[in-house]
């Protein structure tokens, strides 16, 4: 049936049957031997397109079935099939849950990603050992990866190529800025007080970003104070000049958290902005180690 013209409406009486037994073991059965699987499928998804939720739902394919369906609705039906497909969101949170989904051999690329694109597909995790390359490139480049540690860390590594853990724990945001036109710095900047939150939860209490990242950051109107406050207690080394942070909100906080080394300077800035002594400023000038030359 499916290799003629169906003229006699035979396919559609078959599926219509298939739907209304849910007769899954016939599905089930014919893409074990059948090599007409993508017909089959664009007729179902036509027909009964809830029924990769209901086989997925009921666990009536295998592992391997269900992948391979899912791979041939995105490939071969039209963007408002896979709209209903997915209706009830099925069908893009078992993608996006599935870490190993870009193992596919000589996958179509583009179709897939205008397809993931389409129903919202976002990675929850990634394997890059099995994923086809070109298809995890366009993912990465695409962004369609949720923003996470581990996510960040896959990427750093397999993308730019920074092999140290210990660097991407405690110099992220050094290391994504090593290449501000990379797909994963536009994303990140995209979302700094989400990023802000992943860092400050993953640094292990310790971030040794260079002065101009720590620059970066505590000038950054998309961060929270409490975020760059947090920030600024696990900075190290200290920075050099305190008039570099344009956000005088956080100046008490760099005072304070020995964030900042003390120097002429800095003493001589803080006191002309708060136009008083405070403990805090007596505090930071009696850390001084050397003596101080005004």
């Amino acid at each position: 049936l499916l290799q003629v013209n169906d003229v006699s409406g035979c396919l559609d009486r078959l599926i219509e049957q298939l739907k209304r037994t849910k007769n899954f073991v016939f599905i089930r059965q014919y893409f074990d031997v059948s090599t007409e699987k993508t017909a089959l499928t664009v007729r179902i998804n036509l027909l009964w397109p809830e029924m990769f939720s209901r086989a997925l739902t009921g666990a009536e394919l295998s592992k391997e079935q269900l992948k391979e369906y899912s791979v041939l609705t995105l490939c071969n039906s039209s963007p408002d099939v896979i709209r209903a497909v997915n209706a009830d969101g099925k069908l893009s949170d078992y993608i996006s849950k599935l870490p190993d989904y870009l193992s596919i051999a000589s996958p179509q690329v583009d179709q897939l990603i205008k397809a993931f694109k389409l129903i919202g597909v976002s990675f929850c995790s990634l394997l890059f050992d099995v994923s086809n390359t070109a298809l995890f490139k366009k993912v990465y480049q695409e962004g369609l990866y949720n923003l996470s540690f581990n996510n960040i860390q896959l990427m750093l590594q397999c993308v730019y190529g920074f092999e140290s853990k210990d660097d991407i724990c405690h110099q992220n945001y050094t290391l994504i800025l090593s290449n501000i036109q990379s797909p994963l710095h536009k994303k990140v900047l995209a979302s700094m007080p989400e990023y802000m939150d992943i860092i400050l939860e993953n640094c292990n209490g310790r971030i040794t970003d260079t002065e101009q990242t720590v620059r970066e950051i505590l000038n950054s109107d998309q961060i929270a104070a409490n975020q760059k406050e947090r920030y600024i207690e696990l900075i190290t080394p200290p920075i050099e000049r305190l008039n570099a942070i344009t956000d005088k909100t956080v100046w008490g906080a760099l005072i304070m958290c020995e964030a900042l080394l003390v120097t002429e300077e800095n003493i001589m800035d803080y006191f002309l902005f708060k136009k008083k002594m405070e403990v805090a400023l007596v505090k930071f000038i009696n850390r001084a180690q050397e003596k101080l030359d005004y």
